[in-house]
């Protein structure tokens, strides 16, 4: 059980194996990383991270804070459930996070800043069960998105400022209100590469594009 938060400082490490359970008690429970973090379960032997309370809600605990300076985090096989936004990657930092279930949150699945290609967010489940949040989140990021379900939340995919993802390899997104939204507000332009995936399905648009500069 996590009282309050779990630091990972700067030179050292936590390791998360599959079939451990960390429960987080009170609103500011997280985890913050400031040096490496591995969570690596396998399927059918996830590790979990979920609420402490025993009638959990959305925003139970805050989520994954990875900060600037940190190792390259792998979050594999992971649930990740009850949070404030479950996982967030500031700019500069290689993360990969492949094959997690992540669902009922009450802003954001994924949230990655400044994220660049090497960044992998392959093969997850976000569901958010309600049709509302941000499954996945890019703020002036451009990480490779391939294989993920994206669904029920308010966007499935939404892509701010300058972000230029490479969004294909079969990802599927529907029944979210918006399934990608494209958003330049600020005098930005977005452009997300997006092809062969399955979208479809979700309730207002499947693609919405706004807020654009002038001529884009």
């Amino acid at each position: 059980d996590v009282l309050g938060t779990l630091f990972v400082r700067s030179g050292r490490s936590l390791t998360i194996p599959g079939g451990a359970v960390l429960r987080f008690h009170g609103a500011q429970s997280r985890l913050i990383v400031e040096g490496a973090l591995t969570i690596q379960g396998s399927d059918g032997n996830l590790a979990v991270l979920t609420s402490a309370r025993p009638t959990p809600a959305r925003g139970d605990w805050q989520g994954i804070l990875v900060r600037a300076g940190a190792g390259a985090p792998l979050i594999e096989y992971a649930q990740i459930e009850w949070a404030v936004r479950a996982i967030e990657v500031p700019t500069g930092i290689v993360a990969t996070i492949r094959n997690n279930t992540i669902r009922n949150f009450s802003d954001t699945g994924i949230y990655l800043i400044g994220s660049t290609a090497t960044t992998v967010v392959q093969s997850n489940t976000i569901d958010n069960l309600n049709d509302q949040g941000n499954c996945l989140y890019l703020y002036d990021a451009a990480p490779s998105v391939t294989g993920n379900t994206l669904r029920n939340c308010y966007a499935g995919l939404t892509t701010y400022r300058n972000s230029s993802p490479a969004v294909n390899g079969n990802n599927i997104i529907t029944s979210n209100q918006y399934g990608v939204m494209v958003d330049g507000a600020g005098g930005f332009t977005p452009q997300p590469v997006i092809n062969g995936n399955q979208l479809g399905s979700n309730v207002s648009y499947d693609f919405y594009a706004v807020s654009f500069i002038a001529g884009a």
